[in-house]
């Protein structure tokens, strides 16, 4: 494996006359130590035309890897650039995402995830073995569902899938609409128990006219007079707590959904919800259909589940908690190459 944090560690060492080992042993004590270092670091090396993701990959080159892993990169242009890079010295690329669910500080670029094939998750040192595990599975080309996911599924009776609506794809977009629906299994199919919809008020409310718009023609809602609408997003936070806390989460697209959550979360002081089980559909799909798209519409057009109304945030919520149990039902039908993650 090779890491990009270890190309950076290299050169912030060699600025202070230190080894990276010390770096490592002062990090363990602190995890904000050497941090702005290691960040400034990163993004010199990124302007400077050879950024980690692309050091590693010349010593994979180099060295003649039939086989290998570049981890760490955590910036969507690097990410572009190893792809091309290694393609066209010949390997077949399959770029992994791994979304770290804790609370401490990630520099991850927001977005880039979304155009990974596979996303897996991760809440610490717990979690290696089922993520070498979900690794092995990509690699090995099963077109399966991990184990560790099926068992997970088995042992959840209820539920609660999230869905939101926003005013946009950043990190900092505003929540127009969230729907949390507690959802029991039940045979082949879902029911729903309890639910909790709101409109959100807008916390900034000097919206460009071509975002009210684009808005008003993805979801229906016309913000022209009705921004004032709705819960303030800090009482939304405090009420969808008791759901995401006690029970597993069902998301499609966690890296959107769940990341502009806690950004609203520490923007008013709270602590980002971890949850103690999270599936991710769009995810989970790829696994069984790794040469398909696997946007919410795509799938249930795949399981013939009506969706009569998307982008709305309680319909988008009801479809993803009958897509979620499809994808346990379905039959396994799954590249070697360079890896990155």
């Amino acid at each position: 494996m090779y890491s990009t944090s270890d190309m950076i560690l290299e050169c912030v060492a060699k600025k202070y006359g230190i080894t990276p080992k010390d770096i490592k042993e002062a990090r363990k004590k602190n995890p904000e130590n050497y941090r702005a270092d290691l960040i400034l670091e990163g993004n010199k090396m990124a302007e400077e035309g050879t950024p980690p993701g692309v050091v590693c990959l010349s010593k994979i080159v180099e060295n003649g890897d039939k086989l290998a892993v570049v981890e760490g990169i955590r910036r969507a242009e690097e990410l572009k650039v190893v792809k091309e890079e290694a393609k066209k010295q010949g390997y077949k690329v399959v770029t992994i995402g791994v979304l770290g669910i804790s609370q401490t500080r990630d520099n991850t670029e927001f977005g880039m995830l979304y155009d990974c094939d596979y996303l897996i998750f991760g809440q610490g040192i717990q979690d290696l073995k089922d993520m070498q595990a979900e690794i092995d599975n990509i690699i090995s080309n099963k077109r399966e569902i991990p184990q560790h996911w099926v068992q997970k599924y088995k042992n959840t009776k209820e539920f609660v899938v999230v869905d939101l609506e926003t005013t946009g794809l950043s990190r900092n977009s505003q929540i127009i609409q969230i729907a949390v629906l507690k959802c029991k299994k039940q045979a082949d199919d879902v029911v729903v128990e309890d639910k909790y919809m709101s409109r959100v008020r807008l916390v900034n409310t000097n919206l460009d006219r071509d975002t009210v718009e684009e808005v008003k023609r993805i979801t229906g809602i016309d913000l022209t007079g009705t921004a004032n609408e709705g819960k303030d997003i800090k009482h939304v936070l405090v009420e969808i707590e008791k759901y995401l806390l006690n029970y597993p989460v069902v998301m499609h697209n966690t890296a959107f959904d769940l990341e502009i959550l806690n950004y609203w979360c520490q923007k008013y002081g709270m602590l980002p919800f971890t949850p103690k089980v999270l599936f991710d559909t769009k995810a989970l799909a790829k696994y069984i259909y790794p040469a398909s798209e696997t946007h919410l519409e795509t799938l249930t057009q795949k399981y013939e589940i009506q969706h009569t109304n998307p982008h709305d945030a309680e319909n988008d919520a009801f479809v993803t908690a009958k897509v979620f149990n499809k994808l346990f039902s379905t039959k396994p039908r799954v590249t070697a190459g360079l890896v990155l993650s």
